[in-house]
């Protein structure tokens, strides 16, 4: 019965959807049908899990010898890169929204991937590509070992609060106005920085408020720049400035007094941007004058590329029907990821496409409030059962097509991430037992913590989750549990939460992926919609941070506290669908990486691709 339920949910979305979209509680119907479809479980596509674009017959190769972080010598097969071509990769509305990263997080300036640039990037002989010892498949602040300097030739921590960026010399910004092709130094550096410091409406002013966080950022001399922070702020302050901010020339600003005029745009990357048309496409040519060479073949200047285009397609449908006709030739990322049904629709249409499946870095997730002793779910007894009640291997096979991951969180099973990852099966009981299906214990559960006959509870949400949670609103009414929901505006919803006001129940997600960011545990922190002022989890934010640039240390304390976050059930995580990106086989160089190591790096693996013209061309003959 629960899984006719499920596939029900799966086939008639819109249903729930319709009847939920208000801002008012109400509790959806729907009508079971008599003769479900059970779906058929897909299978993963028949690509490595390291995927590499097949070499061309009669294309030139070379051995690259690399050496991996533990001293292991591996060797690998690479066909020699060509110049020329262009790239177009599809996008939805969200990562166009602004030019200057001084208004927002950088992601939502997509232009800034390939025009600006951080101090620190990704080391992309790491990633997939390379070593196949990072995946790059998230945004991301990712360990130490797999990053690398970019605008930074390399950094040292000179104290407890202060670190010293030796700038790189022979980097230049764009040919143009008002820069005219001038070399960068440490001044630029240093006067993004105080830019995005000083600017309130800013990430960086708002996720470090330089009252807490920043004594002083200077230029000592032309090649030096040097942080100073308030006490236990380094590590965060290293991530906002050295991963985070994108460098912009003085004088930019000086003429312009921002970059929110496209036209404006002048960095030191790989591409130049030369067109855009509003809600509709971005154009950038190579920058000839670009600084960096191909780390496997250290004779090539980067990027390849002569063109990139990035088109703005908003409906999902219509984003497909492009990858499906080669008007692009990417499709992926952080919005845009494909999911598994039209993954295997594709794979019907377009065998040769190219396919990465990787880990959702964003699970979604129930947060409950803790710090309400009136509420049932104060007790850790409530919050199991609850847990319990759910049946996420169902949820998983029926509603993800069995691609999901049960459990992948407080750590998401990644390379990266492998020090502090602790498989299920290596977790007590106590921690592991929430991710199996237990309704009599779950009644028993709550029997103990005083509610034999169940309870109201809501939740506050968007239709976006309406779906999931009705199959959970489903389960938690098989223990007597009436859950409700309050649909908002999603502008509302977020506001509800900054200001602390949910009642109940929050639905968003839990971010595995940044695990040292503590985002969702932090008492201060604003997404922490489950209002965790936890003094053990206290100490280990606190004893990580003290150790931030300790990776062995601060990665054992980390794993050490998972079996307890999952043991105080703060949180409740429901399956994660695995993310997938497709290509061409065309595009060469690349295996499936979403940012070179970093969220300010989105899409920035498009200066290391290059386009095989003949095959493309032999592609499209036969189409």
């Amino acid at each position: 019965m629960r899984k006719r339920i499920l596939w029900l949910f799966v086939s008639m979305v819109m249903v729930a959807s319709l009847v939920l979209a208000s801002c008012t509680a109400s509790t959806p119907t729907t009508e079971k049908p008599t003769t479900p479809t059970t779906p058929t479980k897909p299978t993963t596509p028949t690509t490595p899990t390291t995927p590499t674009a097949p070499i061309s017959p009669g294309a030139e190769t070379a051995k690259i010898k690399l050496t991996k972080l533990d001293g292991t010598v591996i060797e690998k097969t690479m066909e020699k890169p060509k110049y020329g071509g262009t790239l177009s990769v599809g996008m939805g509305t969200g990562s166009l929204l602004i030019f200057d990263d001084i208004r927002m997080q950088v992601y939502f300036a997509a232009t800034m991937f390939l025009t600006n640039e951080n101090l620190i990037m990704g080391d992309w002989t790491r990633g997939p590509t390379g070593t196949n010892e990072a995946g790059f498949h998230d945004l991301a602040n990712y360990p130490m070992p797999v990053l690398t300097g970019q605008l930074a030739e390399s950094w040292e921590i000179t104290g407890p609060n202060s670190m010293v960026f030796h700038i790189r010399k022979g980097v230049h910004f764009h040919n143009k106005p008002p820069t005219n092709g001038r070399e960068m130094d440490a001044n630029d550096v240093a006067f993004s920085l105080n830019r995005l410091w000083e600017f309130p409406g800013s990430y960086q002013y708002n996720s470090g408020p330089p009252d807490q966080y920043l004594e002083s950022i200077e230029a000592t001399d032309k090649w030096t720049v040097v942080m100073k922070t308030k006490p236990g702020k380094l590590g965060r302050m290293y991530e906002l400035a050295g991963q985070y901010a994108k460098v912009v020339p003085h004088e930019a600003i000086e003429k312009y007094g921002n970059l929110d005029d496209w036209r404006n745009s002048v960095g030191t990357g790989p591409f130049m941007l030369v067109d855009y048309v509003p809600e509709s496409s971005a154009r950038f040519v190579r920058n000839p004058n670009y600084w960096m060479n191909d780390p496997f073949f250290p004779e090539n200047q980067l990027p390849y590329l002569d063109n990139v285009k990035y088109l703005v397609i908003p409906d999902t449908s219509t984003r497909l029907a492009a990858l499906r006709t080669a008007k692009i030739d990417w499709l992926g990322g952080y919005a845009e990821y494909i999911t598994w049904e039209d993954m295997l629709n594709l794979n019907e249409t377009n065998p040769e496409l190219m396919w990465a499946e990787y880990p959702n870095g964003a699970t979604d997730a129930i947060f409950m409030r803790v710090d309400k002793p009136e509420l049932p779910i104060h007790d850790v007894r409530v919050r199991k059962a609850l847990a319990l009640a759910i049946d996420n291997e169902e949820i998983a096979e029926y509603f993800y097509g069995g691609m999901a991951e049960i459990y992948a969180w407080p750590a998401v099973p990644v390379a990266e991430f492998s020090d502090i990852f602790v498989p299920l099966d290596k977790l007590p009981e106590s921690a592991s037992e929430q991710f199996t299906y237990n309704p009599e214990k779950a009644k028993q559960l709550l029997a103990e913590a005083g509610y034999p006959d169940g309870f109201k509870t809501e939740i506050l949400t968007t239709t976006q989750w309406i779906d999931l949670l009705s199959i959970i609103k489903d389960y938690w009414a098989q223990i007597g549990v009436d859950l409700e929901f309050d649909v908002r505006e999603t502008g509302a919803t977020y506001s509800i939460l900054f200001q602390r006001a949910h009642k109940e129940m929050f639905m968003y997600t839990v971010q595995p992926i940044n695990p040292f960011s503590f985002l969702r545990t932090k008492p201060e922190a604003a997404y922490n919609a489950s209002m965790i002022d936890d003094p053990r989890m206290n100490e280990v934010i606190r004893q990580c941070d003290e150790n931030y640039f300790n990776w062995d240390k601060k990665a054992q304390i980390y794993r050490d506290s998972v079996a307890y976050q999952l043991e105080q059930q703060w949180i409740i995580q429901l399956p994660a669908p695995n993310k997938n990106v497709a290509w061409y086989p065309w595009v060469k160089g690349y295996s499936g990486e979403i940012c070179a190591g970093l969220t300010a790096n989105h899409r920035d693996w498009a200066k290391y691709a290059w386009i095989d013209e003949d095959l493309k061309a032999e592609y499209m003959a036969k189409k």
